[in-house]
């Protein structure tokens, strides 16, 4: 699994939430380079928020450029994660607030995001 991924997950334990007043979801896209060096887009998405969590998500919005590299980007939107070009999306188990969207063009096919939900215990949500 990308190192985004795993990232994501320990984020969305850490800050389940944020968006604007007027949302209750919001949603952090982040582009960089995963394992190898390969280009890898992922989208975290949250709905159900409170004013006090869309805080907590908006500080949370960000990614390592020391891990993902120099052209790594985190982009916060109070909208729903795009799903033109997504693969599929996996919803976490734990929280049916919380779906990890990947996308085409990376390092994944559209058949790795099954088995991708599985190892972090989440259902597979199609775009």
């Amino acid at each position: 699994m990308s190192r985004l991924g795993p990232s994501l997950v320990i984020a969305a334990a850490l800050a389940a939430a944020g968006c604007d007043d007027r949302s209750d979801v919001a949603s952090c896209t982040i582009s960089g380079s995963a394992d190898a060096g390969v280009a890898q887009t992922t989208c975290w998405e949250l709905s159900g928020l409170t004013a006090e969590s869309r805080h907590v998500f908006s500080d949370s919005c960000f990614v390592s450029t020391a891990q993902f590299g120099e052209d790594a980007t985190a982009r916060l939107a109070y909208a729903p994660c795009p799903r033109a070009g997504a693969l599929g999306g996996c919803r976490l188990n734990a929280s049916s607030d919380t779906t990890f969207w990947y996308y085409a063009g990376g390092q994944y096919a559209a058949d790795d995001i099954p088995a991708l939900c599985v190892q972090i215990n989440a259902t597979f949500v199609a775009p």
